[in-house]
């Protein structure tokens, strides 16, 4: 009873009162642990985009999932009447079916490229990463339309940096002329009381001339 009772002892004051290393050890543990569950679990991707992405927004949706193999993304639409139109069905199938068809052209597989790509020379392997690069500026400003919006952004931002650099430069060219006027008046004091002191100055010396005993 007495070794139960110092075991328990023993372990909840370890619990209390952890060592430091064996929390690390723990730590790392999780985290490994949560890395693995991470990677095992992640979206893993099959293909690859090699065009402009489509114009409307559900045909990139598709376009998208299909890269990750999801086939769910192209659904029919069934009719409001009670009887099934099997015509009807079969036009939504193919339609659904060359829209599929259409999607997967511009996809390439990840695996295959990635086998192309080792077999390519240095200069093929720089152009296609430039391509790529091209591709992937595209699909991050979201087609032709975004870009123009991403340009005319561009030209407002920098438009409103000018407006900035002008209105400082205005407000400088006020403050050096606030200056220079400031100091202009200065100087027309300063010029005053010159005049003033060489007209004393020369009246000492004519009282002086007329008479020699004139005392300061």
């Amino acid at each position: 009873m007495a070794e139960t009772v110092r075991q328990y002892a023993v372990s909840q004051f370890c619990k209390a009162f952890p060592l430091v290393q064996e929390n690390m050890d723990a730590k790392k543990k999780i985290l490994e642990n949560i890395r693995r569950v991470t990677e095992a679990y992640r979206p893993h991707r099959y293909h690859k985009r090699k065009t402009a992405p489509p114009p409307d927004i559900e045909s990139r949706v598709d376009l998208t999932l299909l890269e990750y193999e999801h086939r769910g993304g192209l659904r029919l639409i069934a009719p409001n009447n009670d009887e099934v139109d099997a015509e009807l069905i079969q036009q939504q199938q193919d339609i659904c079916q060359e829209k599929l068809q259409r999607l997967m052209a511009s996809l390439v597989d990840v695996k295959e490229e990635t086998s192309d790509l080792n077999n390519l020379s240095e200069e093929d392997k720089i152009k296609q990463a430039k391509h790529y690069a091209s591709l992937h500026l595209e699909l991050k400003d979201g087609g032709a339309f975004s870009k123009e919006n991403s340009r005319l952004n561009s030209l407002n931002e920098q438009k409103q940096v000018l407006s900035e650099m002008v209105e400082k430069l205005r407000t400088t060219k006020e403050t050096v002329i606030g200056n220079i006027q400031e100091t202009n008046a200065t100087l027309e004091n300063i010029r005053l009381k010159k005049s003033e002191a060489d007209k004393k100055l020369k009246e000492l010396e004519e009282a002086e001339l007329k008479d020699p005993e004139y005392v300061y």
